[in-house]
């Protein structure tokens, strides 16, 4: 889906004002270096690139070919399973937009402790996926329709399937007709689930929010799973 829907993505994904004031309270001094995992086309490692060293990473080429031609930064095509080859200490890691869900569930444990063994001493892990706890419960994601500047509209919906994963079902639609459609398998993630991943690897959990703001996590009605890690020192 997303190599097709590069060319308008900032339409429908533009960039969250409110995630870079509650990031600014993790990066650390300026200078640092920062890790954007899933970054798309790195709009957010672009932002920050004036003050810190920045690196964006994402499984598409599209979206690095994106980043590479229109951002400050350094972008690699990596997936999920190749983050090994990149080479830390990073200060400040953020996996948001609900990435990490397309990572599948046998993977999971190295890929956490990897990215703990990226983090410095003093570094921390912003984590944000949509509230798979709400999901799970029941059974309902509301997903507002995009329109876009030519009045195409974007669509997006949840389906169960089997081995506790969901299809993400996607399409473009111009008065009423399809003018493409996608599925992609997810694998939802709670958040003590998340919790649990984060201690086994090394990390310390230091706050559960259930948005930018910070308010506290609310199962049913949080409309995010946002976690704050540090590693683990002894």
């Amino acid at each position: 889906m997303y190599s097709d829907i590069a060319e308008f993505y900032h339409e429908i994904f533009p960039v969250n004002q409110e995630f870079l004031a509650f990031i600014r309270n993790y990066l650390g001094a300026p200078g640092g270096r920062l890790l954007d995992l899933g970054c798309g086309p790195g709009d957010y490692i672009h932002a920050l690139s004036g003050e810190y060293d920045g690196i964006g990473m994402d499984a598409n080429p599209e979206m690095i070919h994106l980043a590479n031609s229109r951002n400050r930064g350094k972008f690699y095509t990596l997936s999920f399973s190749e983050i090994n080859g990149l080479k830390g200490p990073f200060d400040c890691v953020w996996c948001i937009g609900n990435s990490l869900s397309y990572l599948p569930y046998g993977m999971e444990g190295s890929f956490f402790k990897i990215l703990s063994d990226l983090l410095g001493t003093s570094g921390r892990f912003i984590l944000q996926v949509v509230n798979w706890d709400r999901y799970l419960s029941t059974g309902e994601m509301d997903f507002p329709v995009k329109t876009l500047s030519d009045g195409r509209t974007f669509h997006r919906s949840y389906e169960p399937s089997k081995e506790n994963t969901v299809i993400f079902k996607t399409s473009l639609q111009k008065n009423h007709e399809i003018m493409g459609q996608w599925t992609d398998t997810l694998y939802p993630k709670s958040m003590d689930h998340l919790h649990d991943l984060m201690t086994r690897s090394g990390m310390t959990v230091m706050g559960e929010y259930g948005n930018y703001d910070k308010a506290p996590f609310s199962p049913l009605s949080s409309p995010a799973s946002i976690l704050v890690a540090k590693k683990t020192t002894l």
